[in-house]
């Protein structure tokens, strides 16, 4: 891990340096995995993000680095600046992410739900589901732990991609951090639906989770969705950012859609540093 900073820390840049062979000092960088991308503060010149991209790119080229590839997610701010000063950066759009308004209070983000996403919510209430938040510790981050476990049975179960199975340190990675666990148990107690939240200054991010499918029908997920909702209401949040799907109108993204009415752009951006390499 590092991060390139600018002045006082106006802009800040984190990625991960990776070696493009085992012992090589040639290494491209990455946004991690996510929607980190560049952060710059609202009141940034442009002129402060051009010197900054041509101080990055002279340095990375004098350290040996080929290549980078950012993940700009609409909720960082300084992304449109950044790009209407690197030329070089070439981009592309993915789906856009859902968000849900936080700033007007609890009350006025249900309102804003779709109809379905209040009665299905509603509808597991009362069946007997309930809901508990807590910080995420390490129990939750062993192997085994009725998250994991859910998480992992739902990334199956929808046929995810292996690299989000994430490995041990991932999952310990969040703990003693400021991340909670959104969770909804069924009648008999059992873990229906969970959701890994991690907290910002002023935003709350639905980062990993899953539902049970016998839970499915009776509006677990969307009750886990709006306990998110009252959650980062709670922390003083003014956007829950619930991500996105793997393709626009999907049954994914149409669910997100039910709660959230802000749509944020996603866009990856990579650029050659060093062509001869």
């Amino acid at each position: 891990w590092e991060v390139a900073v600018w002045g006082d820390g106006e802009i800040l840049y984190p990625y991960v340096r990776r070696p493009v062979a085992p012992g090589s000092a040639i290494f491209d960088v990455v946004s991690p995995y996510g929607y980190s991308g560049v952060w710059a503060a609202a009141d940034t010149h442009s002129d402060s993000l051009r010197r900054f991209r041509a101080a990055f790119r002279l340095a990375m080229c004098d350290r040996g680095c080929v290549a980078e590839f950012l993940r700009l997610g609409g909720m960082v701010p300084g992304t449109k600046a950044l790009l209407e000063c690197s030329p070089e950066l070439e981009v592309r759009a993915h789906v856009d992410t859902i968000g849900v308004d936080l700033s007007a209070g609890y009350d006025a983000a249900f309102a804003a739900y779709e109809n379905r996403g209040r009665r299905l919510s509603r509808r597991a209430l009362s069946r007997g589901y309930s809901v508990s938040v807590r910080p995420y510790d390490a129990e939750d981050a062993r192997v085994g732990s009725p998250f994991r476990t859910l998480y992992a049975d739902t990334m199956s179960r929808v046929s995810a991609r292996d690299w989000y199975h994430f490995a041990d340190g991932a999952f310990s990675a969040w703990v003693d951090t400021d991340s909670h666990l959104v969770q909804v148990q069924g009648p008999q107690g059992d873990l229906a639906a969970s959701m890994l939240v991690l907290v910002g200054v002023d935003l709350v991010h639905a980062h990993l989770g899953g539902t049970a499918p016998w839970a499915q029908r009776d509006g677990a997920g969307s009750l886990l969705y709006d306990a998110m909702v009252r959650f980062g209401v709670e922390r003083g949040g003014r956007l829950l950012h619930i991500g996105g799907a793997h393709a626009e109108g999907d049954g994914l993204h149409l669910f997100k859609r039910t709660f959230g009415r802000v749509r944020l752009p996603f866009l990856t951006a990579s650029s050659v540093l060093l062509p001869q390499r």
